[in-house]
């Protein structure tokens, strides 16, 4: 399936994306795709009080009413750290955000607990096989495995 297409074969559109990085540990590969796609980005505070309990908090959302958020993350296992992220997007008043993932573990609930959370959809890569794959890493992984390769 290319990249960025539904099994429909519709292409996923986010309205004046808003690339957001749940933590502090995103902050500089989030800038790197907001900057490849012409959009901004931003940050979030993660405070963690144990693995399923994290905080977080948000810059000024104020100018950023009028964009759709796409929440981006490698490794999303529980989810608790995007749901809280989805959770204080919504508060601030932003619209329903697109949530991004690149290795979706989706253990126990967790794809439920972000559409409970007001997620508007769920995008993943192929790299871990779920419903959400949208976005094929293998030609992603040829050139370097090429390189590797000595071809």
């Amino acid at each position: 399936m290319p990249p960025g297409l539904r099994p429909n074969g519709r292409r996923d559109r986010a309205t004046q994306p808003l690339l957001v990085g749940p933590d502090a540990e995103s902050a500089q590969w989030v800038k790197d795709v907001a900057d490849r796609v012409g959009a901004p980005s931003i940050v979030m505070r993660k405070e963690r009080r144990s693995d399923r309990v994290v905080e977080i908090s948000a810059p000024d959302m104020a100018a950023y009413r009028q964009h759709t958020p796409v929440v981006v993350d490698d490794v999303v296992s529980s989810a608790q750290t995007m749901i809280e992220t989805v959770k204080c997007l919504v508060r601030a008043g932003l619209r329903p955000p697109v949530c991004v993932a690149v290795h979706a573990l989706f253990s126990d609930m967790a794809e439920q607990g972000l559409r409970g959370a007001g997620a508007a959809s769920i995008v993943t890569t192929t790299s871990v096989p779920h419903a959400s794959n949208m976005i094929d890493a293998l030609p992603l992984m040829i050139p370097p495995i090429r390189d590797l390769a000595g071809e």
